[in-house]
């Protein structure tokens, strides 16, 4: 499959919201998402790096705004991995890098890394799931 186009698990695109409205507290996303809170810290530490996820998140956190600052400061916290900090900084000054297409119960993952790319992409994505393929937000 494309790496640019990949499936991801609604589980995993609702982390991705909770963790940006939460202020960046990842172990309380992963609960508020679904993982059993027992496994959230581990669940929620594989998804931060998982570029698909950071992506979204980039996405998800630029899209937001100024409400979103406190979970933009949390990953990028001299604590953080400096590997997950350099790739999350990349993934912010590159705009929107991500979107979510399909639907709810299927989405898949868009990673528009360049313009040219963009294109052939969203017609990968089309291919992908024909009959009900729309933009999540």
């Amino acid at each position: 499959m494309n790496p640019a186009l990949r499936r991801i698990r609604p589980r995993t695109v609702s982390f991705v919201h909770h963790f940006a409205e939460n202020g960046g507290r990842a172990a309380a996303a992963a609960v508020a998402a679904g993982y059993a809170r027992g496994g959230a810290r581990a669940m929620a530490h594989r998804m931060l790096r998982d570029d698909c996820v950071l992506a979204l998140l980039a996405a998800e956190i630029n899209r937001r705004g100024p409400a979103a600052n406190e979970a933009r400061r949390r990953l990028l916290l001299p604590s953080r991995p400096e590997e997950l900090r350099v790739r999350f900084e990349q993934l912010l000054a590159a705009g929107v890098p991500a979107r979510l297409v399909g639907t709810a119960e299927r989405p898949a993952v868009v990673l528009v890394l360049n313009p040219t790319q963009g294109a052939e992409t969203r017609a990968r994505a089309r291919r992908l799931n024909p009959k009900d393929i729309e933009t999540l937000k």
